[in-house]
Parts: structure tokens; C-alpha cells; sequence
């Protein structure tokens, strides 16, 4: 109890776990999980929407790749390129086996798009700087990057929009990544809202409007025509413990906080990561693999998605492994007559998204990325599963019974990770990189009072 308090967490564990009206339940390490269907938890927040009043904007922009790559060519600043080297750099491109043609078109839409934004202000009579996100914006804690790295943003006006609440709403012009690095730098709590610059490039999951519809979008919040949308975000503390755990030293809080998930894992990709994991107060899990991703509810639907899809050569793989164990099944049938691998792939990415969690849960999602799998946990009679559940089985064998499988995937409250490795880093929304020294601990867990807000329009 001494160590969570100094943690900041309730005593006892039963306080961590809220009502379970309308939710399932699943046991992992001895510890209940809820799992919440969308259609039960509603992302939008009671918050009461009321007409805005919005003086004062902050634009966050990106630098297109036609900038990055004149800058790295020109070895200055965009600002500070000619003419005549816009040439030199167009011939280079194309010699590198760029098509300078289309990095060029995708540079004009962006600043075609921004030209609008700017201009939909100015209509609206409110006033806006401009921040251009490149590299070096939010890698403030271990940035590869030279301090005078020509994507540096001015550190001034940076500290402005991350700590003081002089500008009314932060929009961010651009793609996901472009909306991921404003809220990455958004410490004061502004509201939020992403323009996508490029929808025929971009998916644009964050964004809630294109350049051209953003005046309508002004015009309803100053009606007060929206509705408030909570995206809840991951808090990072870290801390080392003595080997009883009664003790904490060196305990601090990371500033940035992650919108989409945290990702732990080795520095050098080539090098296994060693990892002690716990969910909430489960025992630790020891795992081989080349790191772990903890996500919120808005980062369920992009990396950890991706990284959990079943693909159709899988499902062929798994058939074939079910037509060994259990010989009664002949599956040759199936396979001659064609079998169709894709709609099934599908299915069982359908049901896994289950799994998702809306924006505004205080839950977050666990994977295992490539894990080294223990051999007494896939060898014939060793791992007998009960039910459906992906989340849960009965391990018999070598005397052992009712012992629960190590999740690879599993939604808890709270994730404790312990760094076993060499050069472990931390990873907030592929941007800030934090160090994890061994022996060290990370704390990651919601902090719903620094939720970040945004618009829903519907």
C-alpha cells in the first residue's frame, strides 16, 4: 500500500476498478480485465458545448517533403533557398529516383491548403501564428537532431503554445502525424482540432475536416453546433524500486503525454528486447520479443491494429497446423476447390476489434510484438484452451494445472514495465524517446485529467 500511495495510486487495488454494469470480465495473472464493447461506452463527453469565442489561434503545420529535402540538399534553411537552388535540388531529386514533379504537387496542395486556413481565420477575424513541425518539434527529451537543425521550431513560441493558455483553440494543418505532434506539445489544454491538408494522400483518422470545409466548421463552433470529444492520453512515471519493492527512488513524470500509445522495446530493432511486464497488480511476465506497445482507446484503431491483423498466409498456416493435430479433419476438400483465405482473414480482424477501445477509455490495450514463444506452452497436451476467450486457458502437463497462458494482448488499467535490456527506450507516439535504464521501472496508465479535447460534428 506504502509503495502505490507513493506512486500516486489507491491503496488498495479494488479502488482501481470501476463498476461492471454492462461490461465483461476476463481473468489474467489472477487479476479481472474488463473488456468494453464501442457500442457501450460513448466517446463523446456530457460536457455541455457552448458557442465559442475564439480570438487568438495556433496553427501547427509540417514541413512538406519538398522542404525536408531541399534543406538536407541545400544544407539550409527553406527560407534561405534560392531560385536557382530549388533547380539544382529538383535535378538531385531526380537523380536520387525521386519524381520531383509529384513532391512538388504534394508540397503545392499543402501550402494551397494552409493558404485557405489562414485565409478562413483572417474572414473570421481571428488572429494565428504559424509553428512548422519538423523533426526536431517535439524530441525535446533525446533528440537525435542538431540544435540548429533547420526543422527546429522557435523555442519561444513553442514554450508559449506547450505552457501558457494565450491562444484559444491549437489546429493542427497536416495529416495524423502533424495532429500527433500538436498534442504531443499541447500542455496547456487547448481544445484541439485537425485540418487535413491532403486527403488524397492522408487517411487523416484524426482529422475532422479538409481545408475547404474548415470555415463551416468555425461557423459551428461559434454557434455552438458541435459536440465535445474526449481523447483520454498515457501518463509515463518512472521510478526505481529496491528488490522488495518497498522503496521508490529517482520517481518522475514525463511531460509529454501520448495520445496514441507508448511503445517499449530496444534501441538497436536488430537486438531482442528482455522485458518484465505486469497489468495492473498481476504478477510480472518475463518476455522475449521485439517490444511492446501500450495504446489508448484512439491508438487501438492504428499501430496495435496494424500489428495484430491476421493475413491470409496465416490463416492457411493455422488450417494446416489444425489438419495435424486433429486428424479426423481433412481440409483437402476446402483447398482444391478454393478456399477463400482473404474473407476469412478478415472475419477474424472483425472480431478482434472487439478489442478497440473508444477515445475517452480509462482502459488501455497490452501486445507483445514477435514474441520468442515458451515450447512448453505450444507443445501437443501442454496447452489445453477452454471456451473463446483469445485471453484465457488451462496450461496441464508436467504436473502443473489451471495455470493462466501469458497474454500476449490483454486491457487493463495500469502497465508496469521493468527493463531487463540493454538500451531500452521508451516511445511516445513516435516522437519523444525516453531512456529506460535496467533495474528502472515505467509506470504507464491513463491520466484522464489531462484528456485532450477536441470537436465532433454530426
Amino acid at each position: 500500500a506504502a509503495v502505490r500511495t507513493a506512486k500516486g495510486l489507491p491503496a488498495t487495488p479494488q479502488e482501481c476498478r470501476p463498476s461492471t454494469t454492462g461490461r465483461r470480465w476476463w481473468t489474467l495473472g489472477g487479476i479481472r480485465h474488463r473488456h468494453v464493447s464501442p457500442n457501450k461506452y460513448t466517446s463523446l463527453s456530457d460536457r455541455d458545448p457552448k458557442p465559442l469565442e475564439i480570438q487568438r489561434a495556433q496553427i501547427v503545420t509540417k514541413m512538406t517533403r519538398y522542404q525536408d529535402e531541399a534543406s538536407r540538399i541545400c544544407g539550409k534553411r527553406w527560407a534561405d533557398i534560392t531560385r536557382p537552388e530549388l533547380d539544382f535540388v529538383d535535378k538531385t531529386l531526380d537523380e536520387e529516383g525521386f519524381s520531383s514533379e509529384l513532391v512538388k504537387k504534394s508540397h503545392k496542395i499543402q501550402m494551397d491548403s494552409l493558404d485557405k486556413i489562414t485565409q478562413t481565420l483572417t474572414d473570421f477575424g481571428i488572429n494565428y501564428t504559424i509553428l512548422t513541425s519538423g523533426e526536431s518539434f517535439t524530441n525535446s527529451l533525446d533528440d537525435p537532431d542538431e540544435p540548429d537543425s533547420p526543422s527546429r521550431a522557435d523555442y519561444a513560441m513553442r514554450h508559449e503554445m506547450f505552457h501558457g493558455k494565450k491562444y484559444d483553440i491549437l489546429i493542427s494543418a497536416g495529416g495524423d502525424g502533424t495532429f500527433l505532434r500538436a498534442a504531443l506539445g499541447n500542455k496547456a489544454g487547448l481544445p484541439q482540432i485537425g485540418v487535413n491538408t491532403d486527403p488524397t494522400r492522408s487517411r487523416g483518422k484524426l482529422c475532422s475536416m479538409n481545408a475547404s470545409s474548415f470555415g463551416a466548421a468555425l461557423q459551428r463552433l461559434k454557434e455552438g453546433k458541435y459536440r465535445w470529444l474526449r481523447r483520454n492520453r498515457l501518463s509515463v512515471r518512472l521510478y526505481k524500486s529496491n528488490t522488495q519493492g518497498s522503496q521508490i527512488e529517482g520517481l518522475r513524470t514525463i511531460e509529454n503525454l501520448a495520445l496514441n500509445e507508448v511503445f517499449v522495446g530496444e534501441k538497436d530493432p536488430c537486438r531482442t528486447s528482455i522485458l518484465r511486464v505486469r497489468a495492473d497488480d498481476a504478477a510480472f511476465e518475463s518476455y522475449k520479443c521485439s517490444g511492446i506497445l501500450i495504446s489508448t482507446g484512439t491508438g487501438t484503431t492504428a499501430w496495435s491494429s496494424e500489428a495484430s491483423k491476421i493475413n491470409p498466409q496465416d490463416v492457411i498456416m493455422v488450417l494446416r497446423g489444425i489438419e495435424r493435430v486433429y486428424s479426423q479433419i481433412k481440409l483437402d476438400n476446402i483447398f482444391s476447390n478454393g478456399f477463400d483465405a482473404g474473407a476469412v482473414s478478415s472475419a477474424a480482424n472483425e472480431a478482434a476489434s472487439n478489442d478497440l477501445l473508444p477515445p475517452d477509455a480509462e482502459e488501455i490495450q497490452m501486445l507483445v510484438r514477435e514474441p520468442i514463444i515458451n515450447p512448453k506452452q505450444t507443445e501437443k497436451g501442454l496447452c489445453i484452451w477452454q471456451g473463446q476467450s483469445p485471453s484465457k486457458a488451462t496450461l496441464v502437463g508436467d504436473g502443473q494445472e489451471n495455470i493462466d497462458y501469458s497474454s500476449l494482448r490483454s486491457i487493463c488499467k495500469r502497465v508496469t514495465v521493468h527493463s531487463a535490456g540493454k538500451n531500452t527506450k521508451l516511445v511516445l507516439d513516435g516522437r519523444i524517446h525516453v531512456p529506460l535504464e535496467r533495474g528502472w521501472e515505467a509506470e504507464i496508465f491513463v491520466d484522464s485529467k489531462k484528456a485532450l479535447w477536441s470537436f465532433a460534428f454530426d
